[in-house]
């Protein structure tokens, strides 16, 4: 994919990669980009200010309809300003207490692959 190359990744399908090998799968770069804007707290990427969503501030949250809402369209720009991503379908739910962002997202390549994360910190990437 352009603009994203290559990069060691520590979420994939299911687990937590502990190998250091690099991925190029673009779906994985992507998912993984994402996840990271997802669970870092705002103002906390020292190359980007503006970036961070703080999903994981949020693991005990008591959320009104209109803060799920609200949290879909942060996590909605958030996903968006990852390179290559072209489109972006987020909901936010609580799912048995826990609080639980699902997106399904199409890439510059055609490509298109789910990210669930959730406010306890654990990422499945479904491609």
């Amino acid at each position: 994919m352009v603009g994203i190359g290559q990069t060691i990744l520590c979420v994939l399908p299911g687990r937590l990669d502990t190998s250091g090998a690099v991925e190029s799968d673009p779906r994985i770069v992507a998912a993984e980009q994402i996840a990271i804007r997802w669970t870092t707290e705002p103002g906390s990427i020292w190359w980007d200010k503006s970036a961070g969503l703080g999903l994981l501030l949020l693991q005990n949250a008591d959320l009104s309809p209109g803060d799920l809402g609200r949290l879909n369209f942060r996590a909605r720009s958030e996903a968006l300003a990852v390179i290559g991503v072209t489109s972006a379908l987020v909901t936010a739910a609580l799912v048995t207490g826990t609080l639980t962002l699902t997106g399904v997202f199409a890439l510059e390549t055609g490509e298109t692959f789910t990210l669930i994360t959730d406010a306890a910190g654990a990422s499945t990437v479904l491609t």
